[in-house]
């Protein structure tokens, strides 16, 4: 009887240590899971600085870009409004097409002047209605 109990103890022994060593495996597995995540985050958050970089957004102030990636933020939750945007973003890169409108067109605004206007040479951007109806939110 006491060869039996023994060979239990063995077992239970043995039991413990390789549930031991599962939970040391599963420890182990997460940590590199958790390593993996946060080489990842931080690969995207520099190729995101790189690209503001290119963008030639390293000069604005903090408040200034983190109104930016707000206002980016809220045209990427709708996707009609974020298809809009990129197109007028395009027609912007490839030049203006008529003096005075980034795009070749003229657009009414809430106040009263044009949307679209060339930076610098004409109306303030913070009149046109996308910037104010942003802003609202």
């Amino acid at each position: 009887m006491a060869d039996t109990r023994d060979r239990i103890r063995l077992a239970k022994a043995k039991a413990r240590q390789q549930i031991d060593a599962g939970r040391k495996a599963l420890r182990m597995a997460e940590a590199a899971e958790r390593a993996a995540t946060v080489k990842a985050t931080t690969t995207r958050r520099y190729q995101v600085g790189t690209l503001a970089d290119a963008a030639g957004l390293l000069p604005l102030d903090d408040a200034v870009l983190r109104e930016v990636f707000r206002l980016t933020r809220h045209l990427a939750q709708d996707p009609d409004t974020l298809s809009q945007w990129l197109a007028v973003s395009k027609t912007m890169a490839d030049g203006p097409q008529q003096e005075g409108s980034m795009d070749g067109r003229t657009y009414p605004s809430s106040t009263g002047g044009t949307c679209g206007a060339t930076p610098g040479r004409g109306e303030d951007p913070e009149s046109c209605g996308l910037v104010s109806a942003l802003r609202a939110e």
